[in-house]
């Protein structure tokens, strides 16, 4: 009889490997390990799947089309300087389970695993292990351009959530640079110039008001956040003329884009006599919502989470991508956690999830339950 996998023993392997990004340091290993592992203690078919130079995302999956797809990302952040206990050294403490990533989130990574090793998961199951959630989604990115339109799950799960409680949804994010060119003048005179770094703030401050206008229901308000402003000289007696701000908007309706915020500042800065003479955009996401009805709730015996001024969560990509299908985050992160100094996580909660989760999967027809499926859209095609 085949020995149960031990999630806790999974974790604290997973949390000795490093996986934050700087300089040289990336997930490579912690991918290499995974692919290892999987291709060890499971039958699924794995595959690393190229996203730069040396970084890969971890793929592993069954050879019937993709009816669900399970997700977790590989890195973490950097180790904050406050820490009390070692980043890579995991060290259970009563109930609680120490190091960085445990919450965030190794110890979904971990039940992923588990789940895989089990040889319980429903037909059609495939799993992503993806790189660069933490920075700029290059794995999630990725991940999409290679499959959209290859694929058709027919639910999407990340293992990526807290508080053993439901996520249906988040805002979006949009994160752009702007440079704002007005026209020198004498201080003196102020007619003699167009001031850029008055004429920028005007534009934001009018960009804020329709933007405030802009709020959900269930996600709740846009928000706009004025992340940095540089512009004019050190001599006080010269006009600005030009400025350069970078804004962080997190919409809560989908019709608000990169697009259309541009284009609010482009007839603002035409009413105020400035030019838009740069912008460059680095984020254009949108926001994500899946209706709780199409969720599993009274199956998975979980309550949902609250929504409104969330953050934004990568699976929104997959979501957009693949049809809207029914999408959800759930995982057993201690909430409040992430990106905390001394991060851990409750190992019960863990174990409990890892129950749940197993339950779950036991639930949905069995790879021999679909013998005869036409595999038009399997992952390995």
């Amino acid at each position: 009889m085949k020995q149960r996998i031990d999630t806790i023993e999974v974790l604290k392997q997973l949390i000795s490997i490093p996986s934050w990004v700087e300089g040289t340091k990336d997930e490579r290993l912690l991918g290499e390990f995974i692919f290892q592992w999987l291709s060890k203690n499971t039958s699924l078919e794995v595959k690393k799947e190229c996203v730069s130079e040396g970084r890969f995302n971890v793929i592993a999956g069954d050879d019937v089309s993709t009816r669900m797809l399970m997700v977790g990302h590989m890195d973490t952040v950097l180790p904050g300087n406050s820490l009390t206990k070692g980043p890579i050294k995991p060290v259970v403490d009563g109930d609680r389970l120490y190091g960085l990533g445990s919450s965030d989130m190794k110890s979904g990574l971990a039940v992923m695993m588990t789940l895989a090793a089990s040889n319980k998961l429903p037909a059609g199951s495939c799993m992503l292990f993806y790189v660069d959630e933490e920075y700029d989604f290059a794995g999630m990115r990725k991940f999409v351009f290679d499959y959209k339109g290859k694929i058709k799950p027919e639910q999407i799960i990340s293992f990526d959530g807290g508080g053993l409680k439901v996520g249906n949804g988040c805002r979006g994010l949009i994160e752009i640079r702007v440079t704002v060119t007005g026209q020198s003048g004498h201080a003196a005179r102020p007619e003699s110039g167009r001031n850029a770094i008055v004429g920028a703030n005007e534009m934001i401050e009018d960009l804020c008001d329709w933007l405030d206008e802009n709020t959900d229901p269930v996600l709740g308000p846009t928000s706009c956040n004025l992340a940095y402003m540089n512009g004019g000289g050190m001599q006080g007696n010269v006009i600005p003329d030009n400025c350069e701000f970078i804004l962080d908007i997190r919409p809560s309706k989908p019709e608000i884009n990169a697009k259309s915020v541009l284009e609010r500042l482009e007839a603002s800065a035409v009413e105020r006599g400035v030019k838009i003479t740069g912008k460059q955009i680095r984020h254009d996401l949108g926001s994500w919502l899946t209706n709780q009805k199409d969720i599993p709730i009274t199956e998975l015996g979980l309550p949902l989470n609250e929504l409104g001024q969330t953050g934004y969560i990568d699976v929104q990509m997959l979501w957009q991508s693949f049809n809207r299908v029914p999408c959800w985050v759930v995982g057993a992160a201690e909430l409040g956690m992430a990106h905390k100094a001394d991060e851990y996580v409750l190992v019960s909660k863990l174990k409990q999830f890892e129950e749940i989760m197993l339950r779950f999967v036991t639930k949905t027809p069995s790879r021999s339950d679909l013998v005869g499926v036409i595999l038009v859209d399997s992952v390995w095609v």
